[in-house]
């Protein structure tokens, strides 16, 4: 099986509206009522208008500016569990991330990429390897999946330097400036990911 790319666009949001209805303020009147108030009469002096200018108007019809969004882009990388796999995938981050402008960050993301993608194929069932890279202005993030949510990591030592292969997590833990574990499926999860996050100017530049 080879390697498959893909890149998805933010996703959208569906908001849902839930209409509560409460006891009336008014005694008496049942829930969910309207309570209108009779005004009081006005006389004509009480009554005033203010005219806008045009310039004025122009500027109250003018809609404000629409927010700005988060510059960032997701990428994910799948392909078969095998031991070509580890290669193949931290060469596919460390490209990706040059590409992008993050080149000082990208030897330190391709060895974390390396340890976390070893551990799904060294110690999991998993047929497939799924990598998820975003990116960022200044920051970037890399999960790796496997189907083996109760083996959860645990913190290591931090050790110093750069030794690629057996170190896992110490690696990890010494390159990126935040990493965690995410579970996925609820009550009970089916799977999980290790992520790692660096940004520029932090640990993982070289």
């Amino acid at each position: 099986m080879g390697t498959t790319c893909e890149t998805d666009a933010l996703p959208s949001f569906k908001h849902r509206a839930t209409r509560v209805s409460g006891r009336s303020a008014v005694a008496g009147m049942p829930v969910g009522a309207a309570c209108v108030e009779r005004p009081e009469p006005r006389t004509r002096s009480s009554v005033r208008s203010t005219a806008l200018g045009d310039d004025e108007m122009t500027a109250a019809l003018v809609p404000p500016p629409p927010p700005v969004p988060t510059a960032t882009r997701t990428h994910r990388l799948s392909t078969a569990s095998r031991l070509t796999a580890v290669g193949e995938l931290r060469e596919l981050v460390a490209a990706l991330l040059r590409t992008a402008g993050h080149r000082q960050l990208s030897e330190s993301a391709r060895v974390c990429t390396s340890e976390l993608v070893t551990n799904v194929c060294r110690h999991t069932p998993a047929k497939l390897v799924h990598v998820e890279v975003t990116l960022a202005d200044n920051w970037i993030s890399v999960y790796v999946y496997d189907d083996r949510p109760r083996e959860l990591p645990v913190p290591p030592e931090r050790v110093p330097g750069i030794r690629e292969g057996g170190l896992g997590l110490g690696l990890v833990d010494a390159l990126a400036d935040q990493w965690g574990v995410c579970l996925y499926g609820g009550m009970v999860p089916h799977s999980k990911a290790v992520w790692f996050k660096m940004v520029e100017g932090g640990r993982g530049m070289s």
